[in-house]
C-alpha cells in the first residue's frame, strides 16, 4: 500500500487514482541490457496545486540488484527518491523510492518502475509501472499512464490483460501481453492513448 502522504504525488508522476495504476506482469526491455539515461541524473521538483514543493532525486541504484543472485545492480538500474514539503504546515515528508531502468522506444523514452515483493512487501510477484518521459534542457516532463483508458484497451482486447471492477468504480488494471505485442500498440498509436497529455507533469531542475 502507497502511503497517503504520497497520493497526490503520485497522482503527478505515476498517474496513480486512489493509489491505483496500470500495471505489467512484463517490462517493455530486458534489465540487463538498459543503459543508464544521465540526463534523469540530479535533483528536480514540482509545485503542485495546493502550493506543495515535491523534489524529485534520481540517479544510479546504490546496492539492490534485481537480480537478488548478482553481487552489484544491473549496469542500467536507477533509483529515485520523492520528499514533499507541505506548504501548509510546512513538514517535509517521509522519503519514497522505487528502483527503474530505462527503455527507449524509437523516438520516445519509457521508464519501467519495478514494483518487488521484496521491497514494498506485497503478496504479488514482481510487476512493472510505466511512465513515458522526456528531457528537453533542464525539463523533464513525465507522463503516467490513464488507468480508465488503459483498462478499456485491456477489455477490448487490444492488449492481454484483466480488469477488476467493483460495480463502476475501477480497482485493477493488469496488462499481461507479451512485450513485443505492447511495443507494437504503443508504436501504433497507443502511447497517445494510454500516455495522454492530461497525464503529465513537468518538473524543473535544481541548480
Amino acid at each position: 500500500m502507497i502511503p497517503k502522504q504520497w497520493c497526490w504525488l503520485l497522482l503527478c508522476m505515476c498517474s496513480f487514482l486512489t493509489a491505483c495504476v496500470p500495471e505489467s506482469e512484463r517490462p517493455l526491455s530486458d534489465p540487463t541490457t538498459a543503459q543508464q539515461d544521465a540526463r534523469l541524473h540530479g535533483l528536480w521538483s514540482v509545485r503542485l496545486e495546493n502550493g506543495d514543493i515535491q523534489y524529485v532525486h534520481i540517479g544510479v541504484e546504490p546496492e539492490r540488484p534485481l537480480d537478488a543472485s548478482r553481487e552489484t545492480p544491473e549496469a542500467g538500474l536507477m533509483r529515485f527518491w520523492l520528499i514533499g514539503h507541505n506548504a501548509l504546515n510546512k513538514q517535509v515528508g517521509n522519503p519514497f523510492g522505487m528502483r527503474f531502468f530505462v527503455t527507449p522506444v524509437d523516438d520516445r523514452m519509457y521508464a519501467n518502475l519495478v514494483l518487488a515483493k521484496d521491497e514494498h512487501k506485497t503478496a504479488k510477484p514482481t510487476v512493472y509501472w510505466f511512465l513515458r518521459y522526456d528531457v528537453s534542457g533542464n525539463e523533464l516532463s513525465v507522463w503516467g499512464m490513464d488507468f480508465e483508458a488503459t483498462a478499456k484497451v485491456v477489455e477490448d482486447k487490444r492488449l492481454a490483460g484483466r480488469v477488476v471492477r467493483d460495480g463502476k468504480e475501477l480497482k485493477e488494471v493488469t496488462i499481461t501481453d507479451t512485450t513485443e505485442n505492447v511495443l507494437r500498440f504503443l508504436r501504433s498509436g497507443g502511447d497517445e492513448i494510454v500516455f495522454p497529455d492530461s497525464r503529465k507533469t513537468v518538473y524543473r531542475r535544481v541548480g
